[in-house]
């Protein structure tokens, strides 16, 4: 059994008190560097890395602020998810005036290179949208690595590797700019609009580079060059002649090719992100970001034979390919097959184990694979004394059918989920009564009263801080879980809403306490003043 629970909360994430520091685990089958699961193990956390783990028989003596017990379940490092372009705004690109087509060659009715994708955007921590109920998703499914792609610009700007535990992307960032990212749009609305097109304006960015070098930085003196533009010639800069790294984008077969062009004119080779057709090209020598998808390109042949030849070849064909690549080279980093679709990517990831793809191989391309890509290794994908507390506790191995994650620790900090229930559970606890409660966040600790009554498995009450009376609108009680919704005024006439959700358990219950709409988490632990139901 699991000495803490592994209960709680759909969509939303339980965290145990804030000021837990060490947890012990123990029982556990962790997942070896040898690509075994090595049953009746331990490890200890402390102060956010791995303190220690190994048998049971030298499992430390010592009181810990969390235990658990988890026989019958598995331990993996924390998967990393390679390419994701969510969490940001959509932009819609401006099109030459009066035509619906790419602009022409003549410069003059052409759009600026800054309005046409070429300028690198702002950092992603000034424009990334984080969500609850999108952080939350991510944890629940195992992953606490997100690789952030700007979605936007030829030139879009530089990615970033970021851990999902806030709302604040300069609190989770981990690494700001492993790559400048180069996207290849041919035959878009923006210019240029062919591969060649694409290719010779690299190519005289390059000269133009040259020629500068040549001034000594100073500017052209031929007025009618095409790309008298500073930002968009410092963006390619490192790309053509510096020591940093391009993330090259290619949709289909016809770009990968272009991509490899590109490389050659790079002092560092970039990093590729292929398409499901990159097996009808040599494989490039230079790392890829390969998403797991078994999806045939608009442009494939076998989405322009019919139905039956698609389905088959996405059902038989693309699978095999796949599998073929993972026994030919083991650096593959994997991503899910669209961004964010965690679901999808483990139904790929079990198929191809089912083709006889290496269950080592497999998991290596979500966790040491992408550590290295993106130089975090010291501290990421593997389970080694000294690195970051971040792994998966499933109560299956990973790649069964069915299996789940029930707890995603993150630098230390345990996230529990619960299993997806149909419907709601007759109550199995009823917290009727008055509660003495204590709540600690990043703005502190706070003490308040909470009176609640159940009936019907609906939750009324009202929560009361410092004299100011807090009334749940909506509450149920579903098994040994909790939730609840409240309004208030807190100060003058500023309505504060409030949300719930957490377990009942030995007469306490602990859970999550969410201001505003998940502006601020608190971690909440009542304990009962009277009660007036015993179930």
């Amino acid at each position: 059994m699991v000495k803490k629970s592994l209960s709680p909360l759909l969509f939303l994430f339980f965290v145990l008190p804030l000021d837990a520091q060490s947890y012990l685990l123990k029982n556990v089958s962790i997942w070896t560097e040898a690509g075994t699961l090595q049953g009746g193990c331990f490890l200890l956390v402390k102060d956010g890395f791995i303190d220690s783990l190994g048998p049971m028989k030298a499992l430390p003596k010592g009181t810990f602020d969390g235990e658990y017990d988890l026989k019958g379940h598995c331990l993996y490092p924390a998967l990393i998810d390679s390419y994701n372009t969510g969490f940001q705004p959509s932009a819609t690109p401006k099109r030459a005036e009066g035509s619906e087509e790419a602009p022409g060659p003549d410069k003059n009715t052409r759009l600026p290179l800054e309005e046409r994708g070429f300028t690198p955007r702002k950092s992603l921590t000034e424009t990334l949208l984080l969500k609850n109920e999108d952080l939350s998703k991510t944890l629940s499914r195992g992953f606490t690595l997100v690789h952030v792609v700007p979605r936007e610009g030829i030139v879009g700007g530089r990615t970033l590797l970021v851990s999902p535990i806030s709302k604040d992307p300069k609190v989770n960032t981990v690494s700001e700019g492993p790559f400048q990212v180069l996207r290849l749009e041919p035959n878009s609305n923006r210019y240029p609009t062919t591969t060649s097109g694409i290719l010779a304006q690299i190519r005289e960015i390059k000269e133009e580079l040259l020629y500068r070098q040549a001034r000594k930085g100073l500017p052209p003196a031929v007025s009618g060059r095409r790309f008298p533009y500073d930002p968009e010639l410092e963006a390619f800069r490192p790309l053509l002649f510096g020591n940093e790294r391009f993330l090259v984008v290619t949709n289909n077969m016809v770009q990968q090719r272009l991509a490899e062009h590109i490389g050659k004119e790079c002092p560092l080779p970039p990093v590729l992100l292929l398409s499901p057709d990159f097996w009808r090209r040599p494989l490039p020598s230079s790392p890829i970001i390969l998403p797991l998808l078994f999806k045939a390109p608009l442009a494939s042949r076998y989405s322009l034979e019919g139905e039956e030849k698609k389905r088959e070849a996405e059902e038989r064909l693309y699978p095999e390919k796949f599998s073929l690549l993972f026994k030919e080279r083991a650096d593959i980093v994997l991503a899910p097959p669209d961004s964010g679709d965690y679901d999808g990517l483990l139904k790929n990831l079990r198929a191809l184990l089912k083709r006889g793809v290496q269950e080592k191989r497999l998991l290596d391309s979500l966790t040491i694979n992408p550590a290295r890509l993106f130089k975090v290794q010291d501290r990421y994908g593997t389970l080694e004394r000294g690195k970051a507390a971040d792994f998966i506790v499933t109560d299956t191995p990973l790649l069964e059918e069915k299996s789940r994650v029930t707890i995603t620790f993150v630098e230390g900090r345990p996230f529990e989920f619960s299993k997806e229930e149909k419907g709601d559970e007759v109550p199995k606890v009823d917290p009727s009564g008055s509660w003495s409660v204590k709540a600690q966040g990043s703005l502190g600790s706070f003490s308040f009263t909470m009176v609640l009554h159940l009936e019907k498995g609906n939750l009324a009450g009202q929560l009361v801080y410092q004299g100011k009376g807090f009334d749940i609108t909506e509450g149920s009680v579903s098994g040994d879980r909790i939730s609840f919704s409240a309004r208030g005024t807190l100060l003058g006439d500023q309505i504060m809403e409030l949300t719930f959700q957490g377990r009942m358990a030995d007469k306490r219950i602990e859970g999550t306490l969410s201001l505003d709409e998940g502006e601020e988490s608190l971690s909440l632990v009542a304990n009962p003043e009277t009660l007036g139901g015993e179930m």
